[in-house]
């Protein structure tokens, strides 16, 4: 009735290398221990686990703006984890469940010279609580549960700001509804939290001098949607939601650099929430040779937050980083999502993903000043959001046999030139990937060797989400060698 579980591993790297040379200061040594044990029953279980992580890397240079060097990290964690379960074999009730997390975390920003640029730490304490009920009257299965938050951020260096606490809680119920074909799904949510900074304090936004103060937030959220199983194997299915979303205190603060990011992030204390409301449907067949899923969705978001550019250099004793306000504009979002796996033989699996997103500001939107050295200019805004990926996904081939397995495939994008504000268009790009292995067991231990090569042509690519695409493009060939046994 005792299991205990532990963990270590670490890994230590290297500057990334790149088809056009060396990307300086991208090294990392990370670490992580844990540690956990469980009590089981017949009836439920008691468990606890700990663990330690730290990361320390670098961040490159060659922004505009940026250091020389780049600016190195030191991050550090420590969660303890707590949870428990009863199970019912009678009574409505069926299942409760509890979990309590507590975390602390905090990391440093150096500059090259191995001043401290950036502190920055918070304390949290999360709970929850779920009941799962049996089948009542037309309902199915369904849960319905509560969780509450508390959080102490704490920020400190160049940084201006402001320390805050902020409670969070919500109630939920998730409800499902027939037992044939065709089935009912319905949730609720809802959310209230409250934010209060530490510090008096004060943010330039739009060139008005705003307060900090304490914010209150709270709304309703839900969805409900419809299952339907057309044959063995298939099914139908649709939903409409109502989302939400808080924003979260660096939106709602935030008024200084951000040395690995080489920004400068400017919070407003007045946004609003965010909402929107959505529909999507998909198609899944789960067959013993085809098993495949396509999706499709539209959300239109009021008040959708997002980092605004408001000019290409923020002038001051941090000069030359690229500004981000973060604000409310209305949005929308259409995409589709696929996947498909096809077992041609009982050994040879072909398989394939993609993915599409469209986005598009609904609202009018103000002209962005540009500021430089010499004087300010006013550009038009852009229609679209920012780091919106572009088409995107995967195709490849695996042969799995008992004792050996073989697989080639290539990643691919297509061009994005739906740009926000002064982004750059990214070419599309294909990229092979291949891998091979060799399984052998001797006794009860499963010895696996894994050979994997990753952009096969060592071409030159840029990821459109990336933030170092204007410097260097993602890594050339790597060639890797795992060897794993399982007990």
């Amino acid at each position: 009735p005792v299991a205990i579980r532990t963990e270590l591993s670490a890994r230590t790297a290297g500057d990334t290398r790149t088809p056009v040379g060396r990307l300086v200061n991208t090294g990392v040594t990370e670490a992580s221990a844990a540690v956990g044990g469980a009590l089981t029953g017949r009836s439920g279980h008691v468990g606890a686990s700990f663990r330690h992580y730290a990361n320390d890397y670098g961040i490159p240079g060659g922004f505009v703006g940026g250091h020389d060097r780049g600016v190195d990290i030191a991050m550090r964690r420590q969660t303890v984890r707590v949870e428990a379960d009863h199970h019912r074999e009678s009574g409505l009730i069926e299942l409760l469940n509890a979990t309590v997390v507590a975390t602390n975390y905090h990391h440093r920003e150096f500059s090259p010279s191995g001043a401290v640029g950036t502190t920055f730490g918070q304390q949290f304490v999360t709970g929850e609580l779920t009941a799962r009920h049996y089948a009542a009257g037309p309902f199915v299965q369904g849960a319905l549960g509560l969780r509450a938050q508390y959080r102490d951020i704490t920020t400190g260096g160049s940084l201006q700001t402001p320390s805050t606490r902020d409670v969070s809680y919500a109630a939920f119920l998730v409800e499902e509804i027939g037992s044939g074909s065709l089935r009912l799904q319905a949730g609720l949510r809802y959310d209230w939290a409250r934010y209060t900074p530490r510090e008096e304090a004060f943010i330039d936004v739009g060139g008005v001098r705003v307060p900090v103060r304490p914010r209150r937030f709270g709304s309703l959220s839900g969805s409900a949607g419809l299952l339907y199983e057309a044959a063995r194997g298939v099914r139908l299915g649709a939903s409409l939601n109502r989302a939400y979303r808080t924003p979260d205190f660096n939106e709602l603060y935030s008024n200084g650099p951000h040395l690995a990011a080489n920004s400068f992030n400017v919070g407003d204390p007045n946004l609003a929430s965010e909402t929107g409301l959505g529909i999507d449907a998909f198609l899944r067949v789960n067959r013993s040779r085809l098993n495949a899923e396509l999706a499709v969705f539209s959300n239109g978001l009021a008040d959708f937050i997002f980092e605004s550019s408001r000019g290409r250099a923020e002038i001051g004793s941090q000069g030359g980083r690229p500004r981000f306000q973060y604000t409310n504009e209305g949005a929308r979002f259409r995409g589709a999502e696929g996947r498909v796996e096809w077992s041609l033989t009982d050994a040879l699996v072909m398989e394939a993903t993609a993915s599409w997103v469209e986005a598009r500001f609904t609202s009018e939107r103000d002209s962005i000043p540009v500021i430089t050295a010499a004087d300010t200019t006013f550009v038009p805004a852009s229609p679209y959001p920012p780091f919106i990926p572009p088409l995107n996904g995967q195709v490849g081939v695996r042969l799995d046999r008992t004792r050996w397995f073989a697989g080639v495939a290539a990643r691919f994008s297509a061009r994005q030139d739906r740009l926000g504000d002064f982004e750059e268009p990214t070419a599309g790009f294909v990229v092979p990937n291949a891998n091979a292995g060799l399984r052998v067991v001797r006794g009860s231990q499963l010895h696996t060797i894994t050979l994997r090569l990753e952009n096969a042509l060592d071409r030159v690519y840029r990821d459109h989400l990336s933030r170092l695409k204007a410097i260097m493009p993602e890594p050339g060939l790597n060639l890797s060698l795992l060897y794993r046994v399982t007990l």
